[in-house]
C-alpha cells in the first residue's frame, strides 16, 4: 500500500490526504481510518486518478455528503474520494434542461430553485446528501426518486467518460463501477414564494418525522416495497428504543439508528442484525441494508 500513496502523493499533491480518519466523514461519526481521502476537482483529475488506480489496483469509494455510508472500526486499505469544483456546478443547457455536479449538496441545489424560480425537484428538500450519493441510491420522498428528474448520468468508467441513461426504478439508482460525475434533470419555471413554501413544508415535516438531533446514517433498510415501510416493520416487532452499546433504534422512527453515545461499528451492526432476525422471525420478510457499509 506504501507504494500507491507516494504515487498518489506525487500527482495529487495539494489533493491527498493520508491515514485519514474516517469516522469524521460519516454523519453516524463511527469508524476506524483509511489509506487516504482525495479530492478531484475536475474531469482531468478523475482521468488520471482512474489510470493509477487501475495500474495499481487500489480499492477506493467514492463518498457524498457521508449521510447513508458507515465505516468500519478496522482500517480502510483504500482511498475514499470526494468531489469538489467543476462538480459542484448546476448549470442552464437547454430551455427546461440543468447540468447539475455530482458534488452538488442536496440543500444548494434547494437554494438554485429558490433564487431561479425552478420547480421539479423539492421533495428532496432537507435530505442531507449530495446529487451523486442520491443518483446512487435513486434517493427520494413522498412517492418521488430523484430518478424521475434525470434524463441522462455522466460516468467515468476506466475506459473513459459515458452518458448513460439509467433505468430507475424504487430505490434502485446508478450502479455504475467507476465514478458518477453529475446529470442531467428536468426543471420547469414556476413562482418563488410556490417553490419556498413547498421546502419549507417538506423540511419542517422531515424535522418532525426524523430524529435529526442524533448523529444517524439516515435510513438504515430498503423498504420492502412501497406497500410496506421497513420502519413499520421494526416498530411492529417490539424494537423502538432497543439498545446495544451507544446506538439505539429511534424512538421516533424505527428505521433510523442513532448514536446516543460512544459506540463502535460492532455496536451498530449488532443492532442491524438483532432487527433482521426480530423482523424476519415475527414477519418472514429479510430486510436489505440501505445504509453503505465501508
Amino acid at each position: 500500500m506504501a507504494s500507491w500513496i507516494k504515487i498518489i502523493q506525487k500527482n495529487f499533491p495539494e489533493q491527498f490526504f493520508p491515514n485519514f480518519p474516517l469516522y469524521t466523514l460519516s454523519r453516524m461519526q463511527i469508524g476506524g481510518r483509511g489509506g487516504g481521502l482525495l479530492f478531484l476537482r475536475n474531469s482531468m483529475d478523475v482521468k488520471k486518478f482512474l489510470k493509477i488506480q487501475s495500474e495499481n489496483c487500489i480499492p477506493f469509494t467514492v463518498l457524498g455528503n457521508g449521510s447513508n455510508t458507515i465505516f468500519q472500526d478496522r482500517f480502510y486499505p483504500g482511498i475514499i474520494v470526494k468531489l469538489k469544483d467543476e462538480f459542484e456546478k448546476i448549470e442552464k443547457v437547454g430551455q427546461k434542461t440543468y447540468f447539475v455536479g455530482a458534488g452538488v449538496k442536496i440543500n444548494h441545489l434547494m437554494k438554485f430553485l429558490e433564487e431561479e424560480n425552478l420547480a421539479g425537484m423539492e421533495e428532496l428538500a432537507g435530505i442531507p446528501g449530495t446529487i451523486g450519493g442520491s443518483l446512487t441510491m435513486n434517493a427520494g420522498a413522498n412517492n418521488y426518486c430523484i430518478g424521475d428528474s434525470v434524463t441522462k448520468v455522466w460516468v467515468w468508467k476506466k475506459g473513459g467518460e459515458e452518458t448513460i441513461s439509467p433505468d430507475f426504478s424504487y430505490r434502485k439508482g446508478v450502479n455504475t463501477g467507476g465514478i458518477i460525475l453529475g446529470c442531467w434533470v428536468r426543471l420547469v419555471p414556476s413562482s418563488k414564494e410556490k417553490i419556498k413554501k413547498k421546502i419549507r413544508e417538506i423540511i419542517k415535516k422531515r424535522k418532525e418525522k426524523f430524529p435529526l438531533k442524533f448523529p444517524s446514517c439516515g435510513c438504515v433498510f430498503k423498504n420492502p416495497s412501497k406497500e410496506v415501510s421497513a420502519g413499520y416493520l421494526i416498530e411492529k416487532a417490539g424494537l423502538k428504543g432497543r439498545r446495544i452499546g451507544g446506538v439505539m433504534v429511534s424512538p421516533i422512527h424505527a428505521n433510523f439508528i442513532v448514536k446516543i453515545g460512544p459506540a463502535s461499528f460492532q455496536d451498530f451492526i449488532s443492532l442491524v442484525e438483532l432487527i433482521k432476525r426480530e423482523v424476519e422471525k415475527k414477519f418472514g420478510i429479510l430486510l436489505d441494508l440501505e445504509v453503505v457499509i465501508v
